[in-house]
């Protein structure tokens, strides 16, 4: 008997203290933010056209899919929030697996190359969304859109003869935050490179390619092709 009155007055006392607790929940984090993240750059494919033309001037019209594996990416974004809207801005460098380019052009066998490199950088405008009301939970999380312009820098691996080239992209992504202490926050988030990235120096590669395999000089001049680059990423948000 004693022993259930000892833990009801117990119960009773920490009652107050775990609602006065909810009841100072985390406010919305604003102003200045870092955030270094972690991410993973998926797989990306362009489609086209492609013009073979020989040494006789014959010309050839074919369709070609390019895919370059993902992989790692790390960076650092930097961020101003005063309230709903703000500004975000980012770099990130990523490591990229084997290229892949195949056509559909008589017997010609794809073509594999080492997987170079990319950096990014974006300068977004963000909103937070808005949460219906404020409840007693302790940790309130928030939830974020982000879109603006971004460039993307392509550095092919040296054995496939390419030069870097600057690409213009539009970034587009969603995010959510977790705040685990003052000024610090857990943030998720999914992102959107839309590309439009050069495909001259891929087409020469094609060609020199082509050429060496039916033993007379080919060149290729490919069309279409913006790439959508998704990239997935956890941050650890500091805000000051």
């Amino acid at each position: 008997m004693k022993r259930r009155m000892v833990i009801a007055l117990a119960a009773a006392l920490a009652c107050p203290t775990l609602a006065a607790a909810q009841e100072r929940a985390l406010p919305r984090q604003t102003g200045f933010a870092i955030s270094p993240f972690l991410g993973y750059a998926f797989a990306y494919s362009q489609h086209g056209t492609v013009r073979f033309t020989d040494i006789q001037g014959g010309v050839y019209r074919a369709t070609y899919n390019r895919r370059v594996d993902g992989g790692v990416m790390p960076g650092l974004a930097l961020e101003y929030q005063p309230g709903r809207f703000g500004f975000s801005a980012a770099a990130a460098y990523n490591r990229r697996g084997e290229e892949t380019l195949a056509t559909d052009f008589a017997d010609v066998l794809p073509l594999y190359s080492p997987g170079g490199s990319m950096w990014f950088f974006r300068g977004t405008l963000t909103i937070d969304l808005r949460e219906a009301e404020d409840d007693l939970r302790i940790a309130h999380p928030t939830a974020r859109l982000s879109l603006g312009p971004a460039m993307v820098r392509d550095v092919p691996d040296t054995a496939t003869g390419r030069a870097p080239r600057n690409a213009f992209a539009v970034s587009g992504a969603a995010s959510a935050e977790l705040p685990l202490l003052k000024g610090l926050g857990l943030r998720g988030s999914f992102e959107d490179y839309v590309a439009f990235l050069p495909l001259a120096d891929v087409g020469v590669q094609l060609g020199e390619n082509v050429s060496g395999q039916f033993g007379q000089p080919f060149a290729a001049d490919l069309r279409g092709g913006v790439a959508h680059l998704f990239v997935v990423r956890a941050a650890l948000s500091y805000h000051f």
